[in-house]
Formats: C-alpha cells, structure tokens, sequence
C-alpha cells in the first residue's frame, strides 16, 4: 500500500469516528454543562409560543374546516373561537418565526389528520429573508424528530439546528420530554386550546425614529418551500388564501421592506393573496400589544373583516351560525 493510500485511510477512519462521536459529545456537553459553554446547542423544549402543546394538541384533533399556518402573527391573530362563531372548524398551527420551509413540514405532517379544506397561510416580507433558524429550533425541540425533521435540518444547513437534532434525538429516545406539561397561561399569553394565544393587555407606542427596513433579498429555499406548499395544495384539491396579517402603521411603514415588490412576487405565485393592512380601522395605540401583534380587541376586529372579506369573494361560503 502507497503512503498516500495509508494515509488516506487513516484520515477516513479518523473521520468517522468523529461523525459517529460527535452526537455523544454534544449530548454529553449539553447535558453536563452550563449554557453558557454550549450557546451552539440550543433546545427550547416548553419555550416560547406554546408549540408543546399546540403540536400535542393538534396530533389529537380531527377534521377542520380551515388550518391556520404562518408566524406569530398567526398564532396571536387567527383566534379559532371567533371562526367557530361563524360555523368554520378550524385549527391554529403557527408558531414563532415560522417560515415557508417550518409551514411546509407541519403542513404535510398534519394535513392527513387534520385533513383542512381551506389551508390560510400568513405570510410577510420578513419570513422570506429569514434563515428559519430560530422556528427550526422550535419545531425540532417541541415536536417529535422524524424524517421531515431530518430533511428540514439538511435544508437549513445551520450549525446551531444539526447541534439540536443530535440532541433532541437523544432526549426524545430516553423519553425525557414525555412529562412535559406547558402553563397554558405565560406572561405574554394565554393559550387556548386550537392553537391560538390570547393577550388581552397591551397598547403599542411606536418608537420615534426607526430605519427604513432594505429590501432584503428573499432566500431560494424559502421561495422553494413556499412553492412546493402551492403546489400540494392544487395537487390535493385544498384551497390555499394568503394573509398578510395587519401590523402597526408604523411598522408597515418603516419595518417590513417594500410591501409593492413582495405583492408582486405573490402575484407571481398565482395564489389567492389578501394584504389585511388598511383593510382594518386598527389604531396602533389601541389594537396592538407591541410593533408586530394585536391585542385582543385588535384580533376581533381583524378576524371579523377577515371572514368578510373572504365570504364577499366567494373564497368561503357562508355558513349558518
């Protein structure tokens, strides 16, 4: 055997025992030591926004009318007891930060059990520049790892989530989570069961001065999730209608990036888009809890133009209450 050929051999074993050690020591490390050493494995098993349970729940639901998906304007925006009211069934699956490539894995994953007609997705300009980071971090820790979280960690290409996933498959074999019971009741929220989280309290006071938000270029494994999500839906006869949620003036003004551009794109996809932005006497110190979510009586008053709306296009049908 040549020295290049032993060496090679040499550099290959060496390799894998690192791929295969690796898990172990990041388990080991992250269980053993404080936080602070391991900033790149972070797990928010029960953290922010509820997604424990909402999955659990969801898991458990059957039929609805609708599935809401989208970001936290989803979850804090599409209150599902408003719906009920007017006759639609309906399930709130958003989560924070969540991006086309998180919509697409809890669509597929729940669309058999909960089987939607109408699939409302919320988008904004913001989740097509995002990385999806932190929402993959939420979904891999407070969902359970299958092969959908497998090709999402691949798709994201990011330490901090391939970190998590040797993690949280270490944690979700030795059962570690199994226990886990959420407060419905958290200090920015109450959850209530279909998915949707209530805060009453609030009134938003816009900043005086902010920048102008750049057009951020939107990122192809998004736009290719976003696509394959339009696409399963024609495929499977549901009717997708995209949201853009309302937001303060002041935000929409200053902090999403330009709304005439993004229209466009939407407009480019061929899928029924609905801006809600002025579309809603909504006062930003009265119907907003901060620069990005409604207060309770801004839910109201969003949800029930909302439904208008998509009954006066002929995008839902009346029902009888």
């Amino acid at each position: 055997m040549s020295t290049q050929l032993k060496y090679l051999g040499q550099l290959l074993l060496f390799g894998g025992f690192l791929l295969l050690t690796y898990p172990v020591l990041i388990s080991v490390g992250k269980t053993a030591l404080p936080n602070t050493y391991m900033r790149n494995v972070p797990y928010p098993v029960g953290g922010y926004g509820h997604m424990h349970t909402r999955v659990r729940e969801a898991a458990n639901a059957g039929k609805v009318d609708i599935l809401f998906l989208g970001s936290s304007h989803a979850y804090r925006g599409f209150d599902t007891r408003l719906w009920a009211k007017q006759g639609f069934s309906s399930f709130n699956l958003g989560s924070s930060a969540q991006s086309p490539i998180q919509s697409e894995l809890l669509l597929k994953s729940t669309m058999k059990n909960l089987d939607p007609d109408v699939i409302i997705m919320e988008v904004n300009p913001i989740l097509f520049s995002s990385d999806g980071v932190e929402s993959a971090l939420d979904l891999i820790a407070n969902r359970p790892i299958d092969l959908a979280t497998v090709g999402m960690v691949v798709r994201e290409n990011h330490i901090k989530t391939t970190n998590a996933l040797f993690y949280g498959t270490l944690r979700q074999t030795l059962d570690f989570d199994d226990d886990l019971i959420e407060a419905a009741q958290e200090d920015d929220g109450q959850y209530i069961p279909g998915g949707f989280v209530e805060r009453i309290i609030g009134q938003y006071q816009p900043e005086a001065e902010a920048e102008q938000k750049e057009n951020e270029e939107y990122v192809s494994e998004q736009i290719e999730a976003f696509d394959r999500i339009v696409q399963l839906a024609q495929r499977t006869g549901k009717k997708l209608i995209l949201v853009e949620a309302p937001v303060p003036h002041f935000t929409y003004a200053h902090m999403l990036g330009p709304q005439r551009e993004f229209e466009q794109f939407m407009a480019s996809r061929r899928a029924v888009f609905l801006n809600m932005n002025d579309k809603v006497a909504l006062t930003d110190t009265l119907h907003f809890t901060d620069g990005h979510h409604l207060n309770q009586a801004g839910v109201e008053l969003f949800n029930a133009a909302l439904i208008d709306t998509l009954i006066e296009r002929g995008w839902l049908e009346q029902r009888d209450r």
